[in-house]
């Protein structure tokens, strides 16, 4: 579920909505509640920061490759 929530952080954060940051700080917010009060704490934040960095890279490359073409 980190892992999802994750992606959708930067998703979230990466489109034209109207309430973006309402859907940003839920996503953080519930990884923080995983993190502090799920099974796996540990591996729920390793989960969380590595789908922060992969999409970001993924979003990145996904702009540079269409503002190219």
């Amino acid at each position: 579920m980190s892992l999802i929530l994750g992606f959708l952080t930067i998703l979230f954060g990466f489109l034209d909505i109207k309430f973006k940051k309402f859907f940003v700080m839920g996503c953080v917010v519930l990884a923080l509640c995983f993190m502090l009060f799920g099974d796996n704490k540990f591996y729920s934040f390793v989960y969380y920061f590595f789908s922060l960095g992969l999409s970001q890279l993924l979003f990145i490359t996904y702009i540079t490759i269409k503002e190219k073409s």
